[in-house]
């Protein structure tokens, strides 16, 4: 599943890792790689008559193919834009018990619950694609904007969400888009070390 700021898509994903550190890239390789892979892609998806997406992740890139002829590949849009691949949700019992057992819905849960007069969310939070924990894509509601207010924002969300990985053992990274109004907050089950 690719999630845009305008629509959801269905497809099908693989993942692939750099076969590299990122950090120890003196030679400008994983810069080659990031700019390279999303062409090859899109070239393979073309010649089968459906649209590919590259999202890059630390050291993996997740590919999305999907049969979706409305989609338009970041390779072709001139407008930003944000793409996030995650995987499809699963059942409602599955979700239901994840809000009991995974410490990482549930503080997906409180800061969709902190900031729900300030942002347009879904109301469950999806899922990360190595299963270790939730992402909450927030949307600023319309008129919000500006560079105050993303200052705000990004503070203010990154605060609580840091708060919350502390109390819950959390991992927690934050992704401030400003240019397109909106912020991801992710948690990870997997604590920092």
């Amino acid at each position: 599943m690719l999630i845009t700021r305008d629509k959801t898509v269905r497809g099908y994903g693989l993942q692939v890792r750099y076969p590299f550190e990122r950090g120890t890239d003196l030679a400008g390789v994983s810069q080659a790689y990031d700019k390279i892979l999303p062409m090859i892609a899109d070239a393979f998806a073309r010649e089968h008559g459906i649209s590919c997406e590259a999202v890059v992740h630390d050291d993996l890139t997740t590919i999305v193919f999907t049969r979706d002829k409305s989609y338009v590949s970041s390779l072709y849009d001139h407008l930003p834009q944000f793409r996030i691949a995650l995987p499809r949700r699963k059942s409602i019992l599955a979700t239901d018990i994840a809000f009991f057992t995974r410490k990482s819905y549930r503080a997906c849960k409180k800061l969709s619950a902190h900031y729900r007069n300030d942002f347009i969310m879904p109301k469950k939070p999806n899922p990360l694609w190595d299963e270790t924990g939730y992402c909450m894509v927030m949307l600023y509601k319309k008129g919000a904007g500006g560079k105050l207010v993303d200052t705000s924002y990004g503070n203010a969300v990154t605060t609580m969400a840091h708060q919350l990985a502390k109390k819950y053992h959390l991992r927690a990274s934050i992704e401030v888009h400003a240019e397109i109004r909106s912020i991801v907050a992710n948690f990870s089950d997997r604590a920092k070390s």
